[in-house]
């Protein structure tokens, strides 16, 4: 699977991570568990790299099952929600 295929329409719908109408965005590696990463589609190499060409976009391969990163992906997300709330306060 071609990591630009499916997250192509996330930058198409949404325009760019750093156009001011955008929501934060966060893209999720899930189930870094399962078999040691043998049956990844994404590496972690492609999936930093597309991000890192859409604007440095965060990136946090996670496990639900192992509790892992889940708090700092969604401390990641809060954070950048409440940075842009802070930025469009202070343009008022």
């Amino acid at each position: 699977m071609d990591i630009h295929v499916p997250l192509q329409n996330i930058t198409n719908s949404s325009g760019t991570p750093d156009d001011s109408t955008t929501p934060p965005i966060i893209l999720l590696g899930n189930k870094v568990d399962v078999d040691g990463g043998s049956s990844r589609v994404v590496s972690d190499e492609k999936a930093r790299a597309w991000c890192a060409s859409r604007g440095n976009i965060p990136y946090f391969e996670t496990s639900a099952k192992m509790d892992f990163n889940l708090d700092a992906a969604f401390l990641s997300i809060a954070m950048s929600v409440l940075a842009k709330e802070r930025d469009d306060v202070s343009k008022c």
